[in-house]
């Protein structure tokens, strides 16, 4: 009985020694670094092209992960030979539908704080919920017209916190999945 409980020690031991030996510990200062050059974006202009010779005066604008392409920090790196072309926003592949539900709905939806400090969406029916977002609550108001975004795909969580995806491919096919 003594042996096992020793053995049984030992393993654990084994177990959870290298793991605290190996923990990482989160390094920030990059990310930091980031959301301070992000704090203050500019759209680059019309018409300009990002490209190898001219991408960090456009990083204020770009995600931390094509930054780190551009910069060829890892294994993956943009071409040399890159050029991305700034144009103007594009609206034109987005449902009849979703454009008439965000004119007949947006300017009922609203935004509640809750004590716990959440936030709660009122009022949302479809389309973009803020169209022309703005304060009190504008970056919540972003947050939301991205997650209730124009996508290929339906996602609905029931009361007993089950949710299932609808996702149409480029075939018009529609595959649930349950979560």
């Amino acid at each position: 009985m003594q042996t096992t409980i020793r053995l049984l020690g030992a393993c654990l031991l084994a177990i959870v020694l290298p793991s605290r030996v190996l923990a990482q510990v989160t390094d920030r200062s990059e990310m930091d670094q980031w959301i301070k050059m992000t704090e203050h974006q500019a759209e680059p202009p019309i018409g300009a092209a990002i490209t190898m010779a001219n991408w960090q005066q456009y990083q204020s604008v770009m995600p931390l992960g094509m930054i780190k392409l551009f910069q060829g920090a890892y294994g993956w790196k943009m071409p040399a030979d890159v050029e991305i072309p700034v144009g103007p926003p594009r609206f034109d592949n987005v449902p009849k539908t979703w454009i008439a539900a965000t004119e007949k709905y947006s300017s009922q939806v609203q935004v509640k704080a809750l004590p716990n400090g959440h936030y709660v969406l009122l009022n949302y029916y479809g389309g973009t919920p803020f169209p022309n977002p703005q304060e009190p609550y504008k970056g919540w108001k972003i947050l939301a017209n991205v997650f209730w975004g124009v996508g290929p795909s339906m996602y609905v969580n029931t009361p007993d916190h089950h949710g299932t995806v609808w996702a149409v491919d480029r075939f018009g096919d529609i595959a649930p999945s349950t979560t």
